[in-house]
């Protein structure tokens, strides 16, 4: 769900070196995304609260939107990874697959309403 953080490619005599941190290589970082603003009216309503409605929802926010959003789902629980079901059904519970936690999706005012 976050991208990767770039580097800074250097070329000398013809050979492309990148520039890693000295503490290594970082993982994945959020975007930057836009905070909600309250004189802003707007409001996108996202129905389906599975990966694609969280991807809507923080799309919006990185794209720079600052009004509403709300994701509407059928669903018990925030978004969670499913192709882990095939591999890990029998032995696991999908509330420990979610893609983003409740706090961070308050974080950056995105609103779940669940079934």
């Amino acid at each position: 769900m976050d991208g990767l953080p770039s580097f800074p490619v250097v070329e000398h005599d013809g050979a492309f070196f990148v520039q890693v941190p000295k503490d290594g290589f970082p993982g994945s970082e959020t975007m930057p995304m836009a905070k909600r603003d309250p004189n802003d009216k707007r409001h996108f309503v996202i129905i389906g609260g599975g990966a694609a409605g969280l991807n809507c929802a923080e799309t919006l926010r990185q794209s720079g939107y600052t009004g509403q959003i709300t994701v509407i789902s059928r669903e018990e629980h925030l978004p969670y990874d499913r192709t882990l079901i095939t591999k890990a059904l029998p032995v696991g519970d999908s509330t420990k697959w979610g893609l983003r936690p409740a706090e961070w999706l308050k974080g950056h005012d995105i609103d779940y309403e669940l079934k």
